[in-house]
């Protein structure tokens, strides 16, 4: 090292010496600012007390609690119950009324960090178990002696003597105290566990009510204008107006994932089947109002729907391609060429390769073009069925019922061009993968601006020389969904241009034995406008979208660290609650989170250009992170 870089080393960190003591005395001897509000209290000695300083958390990742933040000056050894009326934030706080210079980065930096002023934290009351939970900052990195330290000062409080425990929703909590032997714990399930209603996406409409005791039976009978009351978490749910359901919907479940798509008013009510003030409405028409705490149902006068005619939407779609495709060659390929999920599964494949120690994609992986899909609808003879199907008004329902059911008897009963199966068998038997495939919708019917699709098609496996799982069967099963009644319901209501629709397939080797899966949503849906990966995950290969009944995945907000401190490399998570599958904790490790971070960052930088955010499927096989799926989160 030179002479001339030792003197400016020197010279730096002179610099920086002397400015850590003009900022000690300078914090330190900053006095509060007085104030004539009432900004801030040392203890809380009733519920009243508390009620008077409490406000809505930051976000909406647990209902039904409030808060009251709290800041611990280490300088001063006192403790500020802050009012939550005047001070949205710890920041607020302390650089109005304790006197804090330095601005909120060196604030967040340093006391979410190793160089702290303060201890931050919040009390959140949970009001059906009447208690009071202690709650650090999910990028917190505070440790074992300081999480401590608060927790002991706050417990001082008369209110909080023998009324306190420390909620492990993060990584530095979960990581320090879940034996619960120092200091008593609250699970985060414990926040969402019984509780009797859920706003899943608020709204107003007017509709005929109809309380489905059993949606099978009375499927045919949905029309688009109704608001249906279900039990449970339906997967195949017909086209309708709103839905209340008596199941607590998980953040990327099914009917979640379909209200969203749709704007659509959407509510869970655990007693709504025995509610007598909604179920006396059955079969009438009423008005329907879900806001952020509450459900509402009036009498309403009927509106009329009625199919209105509308300019169709026409759709891009490319028959040129007579022969399966490798994903390897799809990079210049089209949604108009493979379908949205294969060209999704095309830029995953490409990502991947040049993030190869972070993900990969499933092996093995090919496209069966729509040429051989719209062959086969032409061998199977259906032209007169669709025409008819076009011509059916919306409202006599099982006349299309009969219609679909036709057209995929066709299909079902008409073989699949042998030149194509030969097609298949030798790129499976080149590939080297095994001989279980999924094949796997991809239509271009879907991931539209105006047209989610999600859930709509069906994937199926098939064998190489199987008996009864075999690779003709899974391709008919594939096209087949494009006629499922909902897929077609909603096709129609989205005014698609039938005649340019279509159903490609995606096909690659199959996951017998998954670790894990789960779903990567790239916006944080529980707090607006701020940074975070909400991420739903499972044991095995049970579903995180329609799960059992009574079967809870893991979900969680994941986030940097460096939000707060731009030095920091770690990444951190609250959590909103754990599988039932998985009763030790957390399901995903440190290591697979910041594996995920790392890699939804390089989907994202890939996609940059669009802006938007992003639906990302994955599995760990074997310890192996894949990613199968990406589309628009809209």
């Amino acid at each position: 090292m030179s002479t001339r870089i030792r003197i400016v080393l020197l010279a730096l960190l002179l610099c920086s010496s002397i400015a850590g003591v003009w900022i000690y005395f300078y914090k330190s001897r900053t006095a509060p600012v007085k104030t004539d509000d009432l900004a801030f209290v040392h203890t809380l000695n009733t519920s009243a007390d508390f009620q008077n300083f409490a406000g809505a958390p930051l976000d909406n990742a647990y209902p039904d609690i409030s808060s009251v933040k709290a800041v611990y000056d280490l300088d001063r050894k006192e403790i500020y119950y802050i009012n939550s009326n005047l001070y949205r934030l710890h920041f607020d706080f302390c650089s109005k009324v304790l006197g804090y210079k330095m601005g909120l980065r060196l604030f967040n930096i340093a006391n979410y960090g190793s160089e702290r002023d303060y201890y931050l934290a919040n009390i959140n009351y949970l009001r059906k178990s009447n208690s009071y939970v202690l709650e650090f900052g999910m990028y917190d990195e505070i440790d074992s002696v300081q999480i401590a330290e608060m927790f002991n000062k706050v417990r001082e409080s008369p209110l909080f003597i023998n009324n306190l425990r420390l909620l492990l929703n993060n990584t530095n909590s979960i990581q320090y105290f879940s034996n619960g032997k120092t200091i008593p714990t609250c699970n985060p399930n414990e926040l969402n566990d019984g509780l009797p209603f859920q706003a899943i996406q608020p709204g107003t409409c007017t509709g005929r009510l109809v309380v489905c005791d059993d949606l099978k039976t009375q499927y045919l009978t949905i029309t688009p204008g109704d608001i249906l009351v279900l039990k449970g978490s339906p997967t195949d749910i017909p086209l309708c107006k709103a839905i209340i359901s008596d199941c607590f919907q998980t953040p990327l479940s099914h009917i979640q994932v379909l209200s969203h798509n749709k704007k659509m008013p959407s509510a869970y009510l655990k007693d709504v089947f025995t509610n007598n003030s909604i179920t006396q409405y059955n079969g009438q028409y009423v008005k329907l109002v879900v806001t952020a705490d509450t459900l509402r149902i009036t009498p309403a006068s009927p509106d009329a729907v009625e199919e209105q005619q509308q300019q169709k939407v026409v759709l891009k779609l490319n028959t040129a391609i007579h022969s399966i495709v490798p994903i390897e060659k799809c990079s210049n390929l089209t949604n108009a060429d493979i379908g949205t999920k294969a060209k999704g599964f095309s830029d995953l494949k490409q990502i991947a390769d040049k993030n190869f120690s972070l993900f990969r994609v499933p092996e093995g992986a090919f496209v069966i073009p729509f040429y051989f899909y719209r062959q086969h609808l032409q061998n199977a003879n259906v032209a007169p069925q669709l025409v008819a199907l076009e011509q059916c008004p919306a409202h006599e329902t099982q006349k299309m019922d009969e219609l679909l059911r036709q057209i995929r008897k066709a299909i079902e009963e008409t073989p699949v061009d042998a030149g194509l199966l030969l097609q298949i068998n030798t790129q499976i038997r080149k590939n080297n993968c095994g001989n279980s495939y999924r094949f796997r919708s991809s239509s271009n019917a879907e991931d539209l601006a105006e047209f989610s699709g999600a859930g709509l098609y069906t994937s199926k496996t098939g064998e190489l020389n199987g008996k009864k799982k075999t690779i003709e069967r899974a391709i008919k099963k594939v096209w087949i969904s494009m006629y499922n009644y909902r897929a077609y319901q909603e096709r129609r209501f989205a005014h698609i241009d039938e005649n340019t629709a279509g159903m490609s397939i995606l096909a690659h080797r199959n996951f017998p034995d998954e670790d894990i899966n789960g779903v990567i949503i790239t916006k944080n849906n529980y707090r607006a406008n701020y940074p975070g990966l909400v991420i739903n995950a499972q044991l095995g290969d049970v579903s995180t979208v329609s799960p059992p009944d009574s079967v809870r995945c893991e979900q969680l907000i994941l986030t940097e660290n460096k939000l707060m401190n731009p030095f920091s490399k770690k990444v951190s998570a609250k959590y909103i609650c754990f599988s039932s599958l998985h009763t030790e904790g957390p399901l995903l490790r440190y290591e697979q989170l910041l594996q995920l971070q790392q890699s939804t960052k390089a989907v994202q930088e890939f996609y940059a250009a669009k802006k938007l955010d992003w639906d990302i499927e994955f599995k760990f096989e074997g310890g192996i992170l894949y990613f199968k799926q990406v589309r628009p989160y809209r």
